[in-house]
């Protein structure tokens, strides 16, 4: 298939771009189910008022007090399903635009197979033009802005980013392009305020609601994806730990007594594996609070212990033999795992893995998509010349090149900006940890060679150049040629290289005692100082 086809592919497009129709549809699905609790639970409260209305010895003040409360009932829920139903059709207009723009390719597409270009048969496949047609970019460019968007979202500053749209430079940039129906911004600023919470603030309120409301579904995503790590487990082990921070164990223990325990019950065989590994964790979680109690004196033992003071040798190495070092070091190993739990890092865990079930569970990226991009072009595109912060003055060989090619090199703080994407300021970052593309042709040359000066040249070409140079140099003003014995032994050697097919590696070999003159510039140059190099 070629690039054209796969431009204009709705099956390429869509297995690029699937997870932009399952966020509507989960969207829409999540909606729907708690349309059907709100209904079900307004039901059961109007069911219960008209009960205690048929009561006959109920008072007239009472009644009316009932039935305007019933009054107030239904009118904040005629609102909130005037909600649920504009949030629905919220989704569904995204769906609907997406599948539009689906069958907007599958058109371009036909176009083309069909009567875009009569000037040339296409055997039912797309015709070049389309690459060339003006819809074609146009659509390129909103999925290339789309990258963009979804970046601007990804990064988004601020604690609370989805409560704060119109300072968003995603959302406000989607909305200047008119982009809104293609990029579901509220899920991805959702993820990114939860995410927040846990990690900068240190509050599981929002993951615990969360946690709640998509029970089922993590539950389905877990099984699915063979992991053997609770999300819901790991955000009330995490309170758990705080409460034993605080000092506060009796909450500790009532939140382990209702919420942990019951993700240790062997009762089915296929979570056996995932139970056993909450029971450890509960288990080490246990001995935290005995810890807790001791920890400050265990610190400052070993601290005091450990110090070296003024005036004393340093600890050299036959003291580790020593019976007391050895057993500062068992104690140091044993308390480790709970200085773990302790830790402050592990709220940054909590909040990756909890970013990881969210786009697990929309479908959405792991790793933010316009930077997996770059890093499959840059990979393409880099050879090992990118990055090399070379200025019209600097006198330099292909050798230094690339013995200086470090990130942290001098020349890279000096360089200045250059056409190639790879080595621009915006993109180095990413790319230098990127490796080099594996070029094994050129697209430019057949089988070119390097100049100690940076000239690139085919090689047969420069050898056919250096050879008539070189019958030219003893010929005079009437034609007649001048050569000593040197030179006409110079003269077999190049006939015997250009008549015997010699090429590639072994060519040079042969040229390894001629001098190559550059002609352009004029320069000469052994041939042993020439390099191959497959410039693209």
């Amino acid at each position: 298939m070629s690039l054209s086809d796969t431009l204009c592919s709705p099956e390429f497009y869509l297995d690029l771009k699937g997870s932009q129709f399952k966020i509507p549809v989960e969207l829409a699905k999540k909606n729907f189910k708690n349309l059907q609790k709100m209904i079900e639970k307004h039901k059961s409260g109007v069911a219960k008022h008209f009960k205690q209305l048929k009561e006959a010895d109920l008072a007239k003040q009472e009644k009316l007090r009932i039935v305007n409360k019933m009054i107030q009932s239904q009118e904040v829920f005629n609102k909130k399903l005037s909600v649920r139903v504009s949030q629905h059709n919220e989704f569904i207009e995204r769906l609907i635009c997406r599948i539009d723009r689906v069958k907007r390719l599958e058109a371009i597409g036909k176009r083309a197979r069909n009567g875009s270009d009569d000037e040339s048969e296409t055997d039912g496949k797309v015709a070049p033009v389309a690459l060339l047609s003006d819809e074609l970019v146009d659509f390129y460019k909103d999925e290339i802005n789309l990258l963009v968007i979804n970046f601007l979202l990804k990064t988004s500053k601020g604690e609370d980013p989805l409560h704060s749209l119109e300072t968003n430079p995603g959302y406000q940039l989607a909305k200047h392009l008119k982009l809104t129906k293609l990029i579901d911004y509220d899920v991805i600023l959702q993820g990114l305020s939860i995410y927040n919470k846990i990690k900068l603030n240190k509050n599981l309120k929002l993951l615990v609601a969360w946690c709640s409301e998509n029970k089922k579904s993590l539950s389905q995503n877990r099984q699915k994806s063979k992991t053997d790590t609770n999300l819901e487990f790991e955000t009330y082990f995490q309170r758990f730990i705080e409460m034993i921070k605080e000092g506060d164990l009796y909450g500790a223990l009532e939140i382990a007594n209702k919420n942990l325990v019951d993700y240790v019950d062997n009762e089915k065989e296929e979570e056996e594996v995932a139970e056993k590994s909450n029971f450890d964790k509960l288990s080490t979680g246990v001995a935290l609070l005995w810890y807790s109690m001791i920890r400050d004196s265990t610190q400052n033992m070993i601290r005091k212990s450990m110090q070296v003071t003024e005036g004393e040798e340093e600890i050299q190495a036959v003291d580790y033999y020593d019976a007391g070092y050895q057993m500062l070091d068992g104690i140091r190993e044993n308390i480790e795992p709970y200085e773990e739990l302790l830790d402050d890092r592990k709220w940054s865990k909590l909040a990756d893995f909890f970013l990881f079930n969210f786009n697990l569970l929309y479908g959405l990226d792991q790793r933010i998509p316009l930077l997996n991009m770059l890093s499959i072009g840059g990979a393409v595109l880099k050879t090992k010349t990118c990055l090399t912060p070379l200025k019209d003055t600097d006198d330099v060989s292909f050798g230094r090149i690339l013995n200086d090619i470090t990130p942290n090199s001098e020349w890279l703080k000096k360089f200045t900006t250059n056409q190639c994407p790879i080595c621009s300021p915006d993109l180095k970052e990413l790319m230098h940890i990127l490796p080099c593309s594996h070029q094994v042709k050129s697209n430019i040359y057949d089988d070119p060679v390097l100049l100690p000066n940076g000239n690139i040249y085919p090689s047969e070409k420069l050898l056919m150049i250096n050879r008539n140079m070189h019958y030219k140099k003893g010929e005079d003003e009437n034609g007649d040629t001048e050569k000593d014995d040197d030179e006409d032994g110079d003269d077999e050697a190049y006939e015997d290289l250009f008549t015997t097919g010699i090429k590639g590696d072994a060519l040079w070999k042969k040229l390894s005692k001629f001098v190559i003159k550059d002609p352009a510039t004029g320069e000469n140059f052994h041939a042993e100082q020439l390099v191959k190099v497959y410039p693209t």
